[in-house]
């Protein structure tokens, strides 16, 4: 009896067997069934954040190009100001220039006049010492 307790104790153990096979089968297929819809669910993810991405992406792009729109008014603008503040400091040079020499001008023209001036008073003294002599002279003769 020894074999035979042996034959059922085997069946048994082989009984167990065929159903640990059989439980690890379903186990196997519920990791798959779940590895598959997980993986969907990465997949969904995975677009959803793709998608954001990409709108974000669009929205920078965007940002961007206005940006450097501002960008190149700007440089025109500036490039413009530099221009216009070159002509004015042209034309500053040029005034200044223009008043260096008006300013000789006058300066000449107040030293003729007081030259004049004075020559004009030193004929009046003259003058007055002539007619005074005359006037001896004729007095001196009457």
């Amino acid at each position: 009896m020894h074999w035979g307790a042996r034959v059922d104790c085997m069946q048994r153990d082989s009984r167990g067997v065929k159903s640990l096979i059989e439980n690890l089968k379903l186990a196997t297929e519920d990791a798959k069934r779940l590895e598959k819809e997980s993986d969907v669910r990465c997949q969904y993810k995975i677009s959803e954040m793709v998608a954001l991405m990409e709108k974000h992406k669009n929205q920078y792009d965007k940002i961007v190009e206005e940006k450097d729109a501002e960008l190149d008014q700007c440089k025109a603008m500036e490039h413009a100001l530099t221009s216009k503040n070159a002509l004015l400091e042209t034309n500053l040079a040029n005034t200044d220039q223009e008043i260096i020499l008006l300013k000789d001008q006058l300066k000449k023209a107040i030293e003729e006049k007081e030259k004049i001036a004075k020559e004009a008073d030193e004929n009046k003294i003259h003058l007055t010492r002539e007619k005074k002599n005359k006037v001896n002279r004729v007095l001196v003769n009457l």
